[in-house]
């Protein structure tokens, strides 16, 4: 189950002078509050914790109710704009906070090694993640379209963490990606 909320605002301001009547902005906010029932672990504590789905700390703790997984309670995403005689260029930041990616994924599943067997299943999430991309385009002859293009303009990491009960929350892998751009050619026939 989930409840959503999304507000939106977009505007252009054509209304300003030359040459600021080009300008818009665009913005979103979404807000998800999400749970998801998973099965209980079905096996008392002192026998084989492979039954059911629920997450399981290293400790044999449960977690309770989880989110829905890839959802983020939190995301927005900010637009401005600028868009006359052939000319286009956007700046946009888009934002997420903290999203559940698995339970017991390969690697997150570690044997128990205090001789009561099975496995515990550790809830993974990546942290809060934000990307500023920007293109710039030029419209000539009404057939012809030339476009520059950039994601991910300031090199975010992407963060995991593992979420332990009693232990709290440890880094489990940061990679970032480089800046990418793009140039390229259009035309019409």
């Amino acid at each position: 189950r989930y409840l959503r909320t999304v507000i939106v605002i977009d505007a252009t301001f054509d209304q300003l002078p030359a040459p600021f009547d080009g300008l818009g902005i665009q913005a979103n906010y979404t807000y998800i509050d999400s749970s998801a029932d998973i099965p209980l672990n079905t096996q008392p504590e002192s026998g084989d914790t492979l039954a059911g789905a629920a997450p399981l700390d290293t400790d044999r703790s449960a977690y309770g109710q989880m989110p829905i997984d890839q959802l983020s309670e939190n995301a927005f995403n900010i637009i401005g704009m600028y868009e006359k005689d052939g000319f286009s260029a956007r700046l946009a930041y888009s934002w997420r906070s903290k999203y559940l990616i698995s339970w017991g994924g390969n690697g997150f599943d570690p044997d128990f090694n205090d001789g009561l067997g099975g496995k515990a299943r550790i809830p993974v999430y990546n942290d809060d993640y934000g990307q500023l991309d920007a293109s710039i385009s030029y419209t000539f002859l009404d057939n012809y379209t030339v476009t520059a293009e950039a994601s991910n303009l300031l090199q975010e990491k992407t963060v995991g963490i593992i979420d332990q009960n009693g232990a709290g929350d440890h880094v489990t892998y940061s990679y970032a990606q480089d800046a990418r751009f793009a140039v390229g050619i259009r035309a019409k026939f």
